[in-house]
């Protein structure tokens, strides 16, 4: 928490930000960032003042209503978890990979690469299912 911190008020300060005017901190919900007494929100009430609120990342909350509303629907646990084999599959493989590359290379596609989809950003779903559309014709001839 400390090097994050120490990183964090460094940018704050190149940017000519008066830390004395911080009155909260918004993070995900990980303890390194939210702990009470070693987070680095716990470090911005013990370096400049005792009333900085922690708020917990809205975009943080959002994924996690998300992934809890879509926990029992069938057909997006199966989507999500083909996203992830598809790049799991492609990813692991230096040989296919590579092959990917290749095709998108023959048939003039942009050199995309597949994006691995997290559970902590809905935007890493967005953007994995993006990915695999815009290359769906390489991907295919790879599989």
């Amino acid at each position: 928490a400390q090097t994050i911190f120490d990183t964090i008020v460094k940018e704050l300060k190149s940017k000519n930000i008066d830390m004395t005017k911080v009155r909260f901190t918004g993070f995900d919900g990980a303890s390194v960032f939210s702990g009470q007494f070693n987070g680095v929100s716990a470090k911005f009430r013990q370096m400049y003042s005792n009333s900085i609120l922690f708020i917990h990342c809205r975009a943080h909350v959002l994924q996690l209503c998300l992934l809890s509303a879509c926990e029992d629907i069938i057909e997006v646990q199966e989507s999500l978890l083909t996203l992830k084999s598809l790049f799991n599959f492609i990813n692991r493989s230096s040989i296919r990979l590579a092959r990917f590359n290749d095709i998108q290379m023959l048939l003039k596609h942009p050199q995309l690469k597949l994006i691995q989809p997290g559970d902590t950003r809905w935007l890493s779903y967005f953007r994995s299912v993006n990915a695999v559309i815009r290359c769906y014709e390489p991907l295919m001839i790879t599989l």
